[in-house]
């Protein structure tokens, strides 16, 4: 009955078009009803659909469809349906011009077919680094809660340097993942020179925050309650972690608009598999209890990925472009105008702002309370303690968000 219900409406609208007073006028003449299915059915079966309703069911391409047979029909005077069946030289014509918009209206089907696998399969991609991934990288922390004392406060120092970490990485990147996508996937914009200037944009403020860090470490590290020198240099080292993060985040999001859904994964899990690899040489068959060497270790493994981004990079920046604007020796295609690398920077910035903002909000709901734990706790020792025995628990809600990570990646 849905079926018949959604048959007989859009037959209803097909004869309106046709310029038919009553759709009874086709039941009526069972001869020219005979011809009108079983053209109707040829159609269906060019569309590729298993079913007639399906075309019906489609409500964006039916009124694509109603509207190429009508301007067809004025096209060929009829005035009346049957008029198309009785002119077999006409009704020929009729059905090649058909036969045309069929193939193109299965070209779209076929296109957004393509777009659901596609999907479908990063998604099995990215949950497979995602998931699997932030699991194995779970497994180090009953590592560290068994190698590292809680009385000695270092994990404690881990969650915390770990929450700001995750603070700037947003400030760093400003919003330029998303940005990169929306503008790589415009028209009217060259996607080269939208990736070389978003990683420029990223590049600029991560050499500028180790500057910063570099020259006021003694502060800033008394301003967030470290004063010893090896507190320091977890500050120092955790700053080029972050830095190398940031700088990266525009190549993985290149790999996802390339569809490199692969190398993506394969380079996380990497990153994992070796972080977890010299975790266990390090505090299991060298015996080091100290936590210097989770942040050093994290260093080794981000440096170690970044060098993999090089044929990207060697792809996209074109350094000849940066030259010179304008410049003589250059040609039409590899030019690129006086001040548009301005314009498109400002455009990308105002773009990207909104999300900066957004983003901080949503750091701050997961990191805030490990950030002011120390600052409000009584004994600035005994936080520290109680701290990483927190962040160790913490973890636990880890798995909950690994089920979101997946799909936000697709």
């Amino acid at each position: 009955k849905k079926k018949c219900r959604h048959f007989l409406l859009h037959i209803s609208k097909l004869n309106r078009n046709f310029g038919f007073a009553e759709l009874t006028s086709l039941w009526i003449c069972k001869k020219k009803c005979r011809h009108f299915l079983l053209h109707i059915s040829k159609l269906n079966r060019n569309f590729g659909f298993a079913e007639l309703t399906s075309l019906w069911i489609c409500k964006k391409k039916c009124r694509h469809f109603l509207l190429h047979i009508s301007k067809l029909n004025r096209n060929f005077g009829f005035a009346e349906l049957t008029s198309l069946w009785i002119c077999k030289k006409k009704c020929r014509h009729f059905l090649l011009h058909i036969s045309k918009l069929n193939r193109n209206f299965a070209h779209e089907m076929d296109a957004s077919n393509s777009g659901m696998k596609g999907l479908a399969k990063d998604t099995a991609v990215y949950g497979l680094s995602s998931i699997v991934g932030r699991f194995l990288n779970y497994l180090l922390v009953p590592l560290y809660t068994n190698v590292i004392s809680a009385a000695s406060g270092g994990y404690g120092i881990v969650t915390n340097l770990y929450a700001y970490v995750a603070l700037i990485l947003v400030f760093l990147t400003f919003g330029m993942e998303t940005t990169f996508f929306r503008f790589a996937n415009k028209e009217d914009e060259d996607p080269h020179q939208v990736f070389r200037t978003a990683l420029g944009i990223v590049a600029t403020l991560s050499a500028l925050f180790l500057a910063a860090v570099f020259m006021f470490t003694p502060s800033i590290a008394h301003a967030i309650g470290y004063d010893s020198e090896a507190e320091q240099l977890y500050i120092q080292i955790m700053a080029c972690v972050v830095a190398l993060d940031a700088v990266q985040a525009i190549p993985f999001s290149y790999l996802r608009y390339k569809g490199k859904a692969i190398k993506f994964a394969t380079l996380k899990l990497m990153f994992i598999a070796l972080n977890i690899g010299l975790n266990l040489y390090v505090f299991v068959w060298l015996g080091r209890t100290d936590v210097y060497y989770v942040f050093l270790l994290n260093l080794l493994c981000t440096g170690f990925i970044t060098f993999f981004f090089i044929p990207e990079l060697v792809e996209e920046l074109d350094f000849v472009s940066f030259k010179s604007y304008g410049d003589a020796s250059m040609t039409e295609e590899t030019a690129i105008p006086r001040g548009s690398w301005v314009s498109l920077c400002g455009r990308m910035l105002r773009y990207s702002w909104p999300i900066l903002v957004l983003g901080i909000a949503g750091i701050l709901n997961q990191t805030a309370d490990k950030m002011l734990f120390p600052l409000v706790y009584p004994d600035p020792a005994e936080a520290q303690v109680q701290l990483g025995i927190y962040g160790a628990c913490v973890k636990i809600a880890m798995i909950m968000a690994m089920i979101t990570q997946a799909f936000r990646y697709a």
